[in-house]
């Protein structure tokens, strides 16, 4: 089933949908725009900036995203990172713990 159908048929929950691709078709973001249901999140990488442009020209809810372990914990843990992802204009941003 593909996702824009999962967020129509559900369309009383509220969705947080991490994203780990690249691409981003303009009628995903169309669809999710118009469902309303959804915030995405994108992980942070080089292409998460053109992303997040892409979500904010549509005015769209969205998010960035990060892994963390040891080799980069230090980075995540102090302010470098989030004011990093601060010039895309994120709504949230999520870290998740893994044993990288």
């Amino acid at each position: 089933m593909k996702l824009a159908e999962i967020l129509k048929k559900n369309a009383e929950c509220a969705f947080c949908v991490l994203l780990g691709h690249t691409e981003i078709s303009d009628l995903f973001l169309e669809t999710v725009r118009k469902i309303g249901n959804a915030l995405i999140s994108v992980r942070e990488n080089k292409e998460a900036g053109r992303i997040c442009r892409q979500m904010h020209e549509k005015g769209l809810l969205y998010g960035v995203h990060a892994d963390y372990g040891t080799g980069n914990r230090e980075e995540i843990l102090n302010d470098s990172w989030l004011k990093r992802q601060l010039p895309l204009h994120p709504h949230f941003v999520f870290c998740r713990q893994t044993n990288l």
